[in-house]
């Protein structure tokens, strides 16, 4: 937002990212200041700051608890992005999957946000409704969502 130096920008980019464990939704929810992209929240960043974590953790930097931490919070973010009528299915999807699988104890946070983005973008094809459903795993549905689903 200030024009700071690339650099210091990737410093602070990964001090945040070593702790990415540690937020809230609501300290996630960073405005988009870009005048190139429209979407509300400043979803690139969001997905470099995940990106980071795995990273970290897939070198064992982190603990694996963390990792379900950050899924958490993720589908939590995921799920207010939904809304923003701007947000691209490449990025909504780019974030989902940045996650592994693995750490998600359940899908019903990724069901709905997936939910959410589906009821606001309604102009989207079939086939892509299709592509972005199949990143839920329906066997980690709780009953709940699965008869939501259903």
């Amino acid at each position: 937002m200030v024009g700071v130096d690339s650099n210091y920008r990737e410093e602070l980019e990964k001090r945040l990212a070593c702790r990415l464990d540690q937020a809230t939704l609501k300290e996630l929810m960073i405005p988009c200041f870009s005048h190139v992209k429209r979407t509300l929240l400043d979803v690139e960043l969001m997905l470099r700051l995940v990106k980071r974590f795995v990273e970290m953790d897939l070198e064992g930097l982190r603990s694996g608890a963390g990792m379900f931490k950050v899924a958490k919070v993720v589908d939590a973010y995921l799920a207010e992005a939904a809304v923003d009528s701007e947000l691209g299915l490449p990025e909504f999807m780019e974030l989902a999957g940045a996650v592994p699988a693995v750490a998600r104890a359940t899908d019903d946070g990724l069901y709905r946000a997936i939910d959410t983005y589906l009821k606001t973008h309604v102009s989207i094809t079939k086939q892509e409704r299709k592509m972005l459903c199949k990143l839920i795993d329906s066997q980690k549905l709780s009953m709940e969502a699965s008869l939501h689903a259903a």
